[in-house]
């Protein structure tokens, strides 16, 4: 479907917040965007004003998904366009971890980081993680301090990349994905023992 274009950043899917109003201009754009396939994300009442004026909304606003005000909701609603998800040793998704991901080409950078302030800095955690990328690929590490790429083990399962990695609250991870051709992908799944599909697509890694 189509983008919805801001500046040099495109998205997939675009959620109104419990808005009252928005702006005409926003309105013209959000109706191309879900004109074109777009998908739209209403949370909590639908907006009843246009540029603070009680008006009608286009036709094409009622192909909104609409769910509750609930954080739980829209990471559901999420999932199918979840890029990263990242789950501790009890499966549960992190809520601390913020990512970046950059295109060059068909290869992607992606870093991950820890956003929240440690509870005590003095002793540090290590916990192991578990990354699900969306897309097969080989997977190196980036080494910031040498400017090396260093291989990382990594498994494909249902056409996702599954990484294992231990890190300290007060580590980040630099990574750079090449995707596999088919026959790589087969020969990994066969080594691995994973078919299937993953069940950790998403998270807050960051929504």
């Amino acid at each position: 479907g189509t983008r919805f274009k801001a500046g040099s950043m495109d998205y997939d899917v675009v959620i109104i917040p419990g808005c009252r109003t928005l702006r005409s201009g926003t309105v013209e754009r959000l109706r191309d965007f879900v004109s074109g396939g777009g998908t739209l994300i209403i949370m909590g009442g639908r907006p009843t004003l246009i540029d603070a004026v009680p008006a009608d909304y286009p036709e094409e606003f009622a192909a909104a998904r609409q769910i509750a005000f609930d954080e739980g909701e829209l990471i559901r609603e999420l999932e199918s366009v979840r890029l990263v998800d990242m789950r501790n040793e009890r499966g549960v998704r992190t809520d601390s971890y913020l990512y970046q991901m950059r295109e060059l080409g068909r290869n992607r950078i992606v870093f991950l980081a820890n956003a929240r302030k440690d509870v005590n800095p003095d002793v540090p955690e290590r916990r192991t993680w578990t990354i699900t990328l969306k897309g097969s690929y080989e997977v190196e590490e980036l080494d910031a301090m040498s400017g090396k790429r260093l291989p990382l083990a990594s498994g494909h399962c249902g056409g996702d990349t599954v990484i294992t990695k231990e890190l300290y609250q007060h580590d980040s991870l630099l990574l750079y994905l090449k995707p596999c051709t088919a026959g790589e992908e087969d020969a990994a799944e066969s080594q691995d023992g994973m078919s299937g599909t993953s069940g950790q697509k998403g998270g807050h890694v960051s929504d």
